[in-house]
C-alpha cells in the first residue's frame, strides 16, 4: 500500500511509544476474557500472578520506612516538570502540527503504560469470582422489616462494644487504640481471609499519610494505589474510625477491588479481632450504611432510633460529622465524582453506592448456616 512503512523502519521513539500503547490495549483485551471467566481470573491471577505481585512489592520497596505514595508524586512531577520543558525548547524547531501529533503519541503511550501496569499490578482482580459465590452465601435486598430486625441487632452489639470500652460518655480517644494498629488489624484481616480459605500473601500495609486532610478534601476517607500496593488514610481521622478503614484498604491490598466486599471485609476483620474497640469501629461504620438503608424506607423510625443512642456513640457520631464537614468543598464533590466514574469504568455498575453493598453482604453472611 502507498504511503505504508514497515514497522521497523519509523524511528525509534515511535516504536517505543507504539510498544506502550499496544501494551494498554492488549491490557484491556485481556481484561475482558477474563471478565467472562471470573473462575479462570480466579484461578490463574488472584490466587496466581497477583500472589507473586505482593511478594514481590511487600518484601522489596515495601520494606521502605515511609509511605511509597510520596515517591511516586515525587516521581510524577519531575516527569511532568520534564515534560514541560521538553515541549518548550522544541531543539528540533518542529512544526505545531509535528509536535501536537507527538504529544498524542506520548499520551497514548503514558496511558498505555499505566492501563498495562494497573491491571497487570491489580486490575485483573475485579473480574474475579464474587465473594458471596466463593464463600457460597446469596445476598438479596432487605425489606423494611428485614432492615428495622438488623438495625436493632446491631444497635445492641454496637452498645455493648462501647460499654466493654469505657462507661464515659465523652468521645473516644486515641488511648484506646492497640499500639500498632496497622499488625492488629493485618493480623485479623489475615486470619478472617484464611479462615475462608483464602490466600493472604506478602505483607500488606496501610499506612496515615500527612497532610490530615490531603484525601478527605476530595471526598474520601482512604484509598489504596496498586502502582505503590499501599493503602492510605489521613493522619488526623478520628482513632476510632481508623480500624475500619485500616482493614478496608487492606482488603483491597489482598486482591479485593469491589468497595461492597472490602467493606464486608474490613467488618469481619473487626468482628474477628474479639477486642471491643475493633468491633466498635467495625460496627460504628456499618452502622452508617445500615442506618443509611433503613432512612430510605422509614425515615421517621429511623431518626427516632439515631436519636435515642446512648451518649458516649452519639458524641463519637458527632466527632466523625465534625471531621467530614471540616473538609468540605467543592473539592469534595468533584473527587466523588471521579470515584463514581472510576467505579463504574472498573464495571462497577453502583459506583460509589456500591460501598453499600456491605449491608447484604453482612446480612447475608449472618444468616448463613
Amino acid at each position: 500500500m502507498a504511503g505504508w512503512r514497515p514497522l521497523q523502519n519509523l524511528p525509534r521513539r515511535t516504536r517505543r511509544r507504539l510498544f506502550w500503547l499496544s501494551l494498554g490495549l492488549f491490557a484491556l483485551g485481556l481484561r475482558q476474557i477474563f471478565g467472562e471467566f471470573p473462575a479462570l481470573t480466579e484461578k490463574i491471577y488472584s490466587r496466581g500472578i497477583f500472589c507473586g505481585v505482593r511478594y514481590l512489592l511487600d518484601f522489596s520497596v515495601g520494606f521502605l520506612p515511609f509511605p511509597l505514595v510520596y515517591l511516586l508524586l515525587a516521581v510524577l512531577l519531575f516527569l511532568l516538570a520534564k515534560g514541560i520543558l521538553k515541549w518548550k525548547r522544541n531543539p528540533e524547531k518542529l512544526v505545531f502540527k509535528t509536535r501536537l501529533q507527538r504529544f498524542f503519541l506520548d499520551l497514548g503511550a503514558w496511558l498505555g503504560g499505566i492501563v498495562f501496569f494497573f491491571m497487570v499490578l491489580w486490575g485483573f482482580n475485579y473480574e474475579r469470582v464474587p465473594v458471596e459465590a466463593k464463600l457460597d452465601f446469596k445476598p438479596v435486598p432487605l425489606d423494611s422489616a428485614a432492615l428495622y430486625q438488623a438495625v436493632e441487632v446491631l444497635q445492641a452489639e454496637m452498645i455493648a462494644a462501647r460499654q466493654q470500652i469505657t462507661q464515659d460518655t465523652a468521645a473516644l480517644s486515641a488511648d484506646f487504640m492497640p499500639e500498632n494498629l496497622e499488625l492488629e488489624m493485618r493480623t485479623h484481616l489475615s486470619g478472617f481471609l484464611q479462615s475462608q480459605n483464602y490466600p493472604v500473601p506478602g505483607r500488606v500495609r496501610a499506612w496515615k499519610i500527612w497532610p490530615g486532610g490531603a484525601l478527605m478534601r476530595f471526598g474520601i476517607a482512604g484509598i489504596y494505589i496498586p502502582f505503590t500496593g499501599q493503602g492510605h488514610l489521613p493522619i488526623d481521622m478520628p482513632s476510632f474510625d481508623q480500624p475500619f478503614t485500616m482493614a478496608h484498604e487492606m482488603s483491597h491490598a489482598y486482591g479485593f477491588g469491589d468497595e461492597g466486599t472490602a467493606n464486608f471485609l474490613a467488618f469481619m476483620a473487626c468482628e474477628f479481632s474479639q477486642k471491643p474497640i475493633l468491633q466498635y469501629s467495625g460496627r460504628l461504620n456499618y452502622w452508617g450504611y445500615l442506618i443509611s438503608e433503613f432512612y430510605q424506607t422509614a425515615p421517621t423510625t429511623a431518626q427516632k432510633i439515631s436519636e435515642s443512642l446512648p451518649a458516649g456513640i452519639q458524641a463519637d457520631r458527632r466527632i466523625l460529622r465534625n471531621y467530614s464537614r471540616q473538609y468540605r468543598s467543592f473539592l469534595s464533590g468533584w473527587g466523588r465524582s471521579v470515584n463514581n466514574a472510576y467505579l463504574k469504568t472498573q464495571g462497577v455498575e453502583g459506583g460509589i453506592l456500591s460501598y453499600n453493598r456491605m449491608v447484604v453482604l453482612v446480612e447475608a453472611w449472618r444468616k448463613k448456616p
